[in-house]
């Protein structure tokens, strides 16, 4: 039977409960053949439906888990540019490529007729925000970068000399 998968939670056994009008409820002693004997066989469809859904919800689930582990072990290497004495992120290209296949995979998720409960922890995610933040303090770094060489030119100093100190 197909409907059987170890992905059946509480809320998909009263989803079961409900629509058959029978108790499906697992319980101590709870064994398949109280199931049979409580009439499941006329209700296949119903359990191939929620089974299925329940499956599908699983997988979803695996895939946040994926991410936020990944994401657990992604670290910003930063490096110190000794010219201008700021750390620069070293891999920022691995890392927006990074954002850029979870931001289509959580737009996938959550596009899912089957994402359901889990909505939430999807929409946690917001790792487009995430990236924008790092875009933003890439191109701050680069412009640091180019300002810091034109604040150091001899002509400029002389005119500020209080500010290159600062």
């Amino acid at each position: 039977m197909d409907w059987i998968y170890s992905n059946l939670k509480d809320r998909h056994w009263e989803e079961i409960t409900k629509k058959t009008c029978i108790n499906y409820t697992p319980h101590e002693g709870f064994t398949f053949q109280n199931i049979l004997d409580q009439g499941i066989i006329k209700h296949l469809e119903i359990c191939s439906e929620v089974g299925e859904k329940a499956y599908r919800e699983s997988k979803i689930e695996e895939q946040l888990k994926g991410i936020e582990m990944k994401w657990k072990e992604i670290f910003f290497f930063l490096t110190e540019n000794k010219s201008i004495h700021l750390s620069t992120i070293e891999n920022s290209n691995e890392i927006n490529k990074e954002f850029d296949t979870d931001i289509m995979n959580l737009e996938k998720l959550d596009l899912s007729p089957f994402k359901g409960l889990i909505t939430e922890q999807i929409s946690k995610w917001n790792i487009l925000l995430i990236s924008s933040i790092l875009e933003e303090w890439i191109k701050c770094q680069k412009s640091w970068i180019y300002l810091q060489q034109v604040f150091d030119s001899g002509d400029i100093v002389k005119d500020i000399p209080y500010e290159k100190k600062v």
